[in-house]
């Protein structure tokens, strides 16, 4: 299951970004994610879609 960002856990998401990014600064190899799919890029095309659909209906 993906998870979906949101208020509660975008805070703890953004502090481990960081936290890496100084890693690679220092040069310690961190690994990384694989590469985007197109399979991906649809999947995230398709909840950001659902997102801004019900954000309109609401308003």
């Amino acid at each position: 299951m993906k998870t979906l960002y949101s208020v509660d856990n975008i805070r703890g998401r953004l502090n481990m970004r960081d936290f890496k990014d100084t890693l690679r600064a220092s040069r310690i190899d961190t690994g990384g994610p694989p590469a985007l799919t197109q399979k991906n890029r649809n999947i995230f095309a398709s909840h950001l879609e659902k997102i801004l659909v019900k954000r309109v209906r609401n308003t």
